[in-house]
Formats: C-alpha cells, structure tokens, sequence
C-alpha cells in the first residue's frame, strides 16, 4: 500500500513526493485507491497526483488526480508505474490510501488488504471481451468479518446457466493453484448481487470470462462489516448453482 504523508491523519505544506511501483517482468500492476482527498486548487495546479505509466517523470500521463476525484482501477501497460505527488496547501487534506495488485494478464486478479477498498473488473467500465479466469483474494483485519457489495454489476448475458461469463465469492482464502475450489452460486446478466458478509476476514472473489463476453463489468467494494443488525448473516441471492 501507498499513502500520502501522515496518513490517516491530514496533513498540510509543501511536499513533491514520488513513489515508483515495479513488478517483475511480464507482469502488469493494477491501483485500488480506497480514498482520496486533497485541498482544491485551480485546475489542478496547486495539489495534485500524478500517475504515469512507466518509471520515470516523462513517462505518459495515465491520470492527473485532484481534490476528491477517486477513479476506477487504473492498470499499467508494462511493470512500471509513477507516482508523483505534489501540495502546496495551508489547509488540511486527508491525503489518499492506495492498494496494489500485480498480475501477468492486465488486471486480472491479485491480493487486496485494508479496513476497506474497492475493486473492479479489468477494462471496466468497457466490454472486456478477453478469456480470463482471475481471483482477487479481500481481506480486512484478522479480528473482524469482510463485507462486500457490488455497486455495479453487468457480466455476459442474461442466461440461466451464466456460460462461461460469472462471478463467484468463497468465504476465506482460495489458492486455485493447490485446491479445487467448490461449486458456488454463479452471477451473470445485469442484476447486483446482495449484500454479502463473510464468515472470516476473507472473500475471494473469481471472475471468468470468455470471448463472447458483454456488459461493462463490475465494481465492488470492501469493508469491516457494518455495524448493521439487519445485514449480519445476508449472503448473495439470485444467480445460478452449478450442479458441481
């Protein structure tokens, strides 16, 4: 994880900090910002974030972030990224919290670990058309229970079997490498999931997907399950239950 200076308590003054992410070669590097707050300047020329794809200043711009602005997940093209943050403020910005995952394929799949988070599918909010079988592992302190919701949520056509376009959540860590993991309601079409609250600390979330694949995607987000008499136990409803 990254974290602008003095995280989670504000911060103020001049600071030109620069953060650079490498991965191993081959492999892509995809950002989960959880939050983001800085002081509001003029076009974004006083207090800013910049994200370049590659290791050095004069590598593209992929994103030039501002004031409140959270993006959806932003992905490398190669096994670099570039963060450069810049503040000139004499008032207090709560800064960002970012989370990193690596994966060989763009976006496909990694570890996520906070008190909250926000996770998409690769290429969302676009059609992501690709054969992909990818798993994110979320998780939040060892001592509470994980609770996601999709926030957005349109994966393949509307069948009743899903094909080979879904989503799928298991309670606790899944190594597919090591273990088969068991057959689960599949999510498809355009109707979000329930509200669903883990039996641990861990969600891991599998997303497949094929060539024919449509929709946009999803969007998720995690956290320290809500203090919410009324959401204690809810799991995922609707879907499809494969017979395996």
């Amino acid at each position: 994880r990254i974290f602008s200076p003095s995280y989670p308590y504000p911060f103020k003054g001049k600071h030109n900090c620069t953060n650079v992410i490498s991965a191993g070669p081959g492999r892509t590097i995809s950002l989960y910002f959880s939050s983001f707050h800085l002081a509001r300047s003029d076009n974004c020329s006083l207090n800013y974030l910049d994200i370049r794809d590659g290791g050095s200043a004069d590598a593209p711009l992929i994103a030039k972030m501002c004031y409140t602005s959270i993006p959806d997940t932003i992905h490398s093209s190669g096994n670099q990224l570039y963060l450069n943050l810049v503040t000139n403020s004499t008032t207090y910005q709560s800064g960002f919290d970012v989370s990193y995952t690596t994966s060989q394929q763009r976006g496909c799949g990694g570890v996520l670990y906070d008190t909250r988070g926000v996770v998409t599918s690769p290429n969302y909010p676009a059609i992501f058309n690709q054969s992909a079988d990818c798993y994110w592992t979320l998780k939040v302190p060892g001592s509470e229970l994980i609770e996601l919701q999709f926030s957005s949520f349109h994966v393949g056509p509307d069948l009743e079997t899903c094909g080979d376009n879904f989503v799928q959540l298991f309670d606790g860590e899944i190594d597919p490498t090591r273990q088969q993991p068991l057959a689960t309601t599949r999510f498809c079409g355009n109707l979000r999931p329930a509200i669903h609250i883990g039996t641990t600390n861990a969600i891991t979330l599998h997303f497949r997907t094929s060539t024919n694949n449509t929709g946009i995607g999803w969007r998720a987000r995690f956290q320290i399950q809500a203090e919410d008499p009324n959401l204690s136990g809810s799991v995922p409803t609707g879907g499809f239950v494969p017979s395996r």
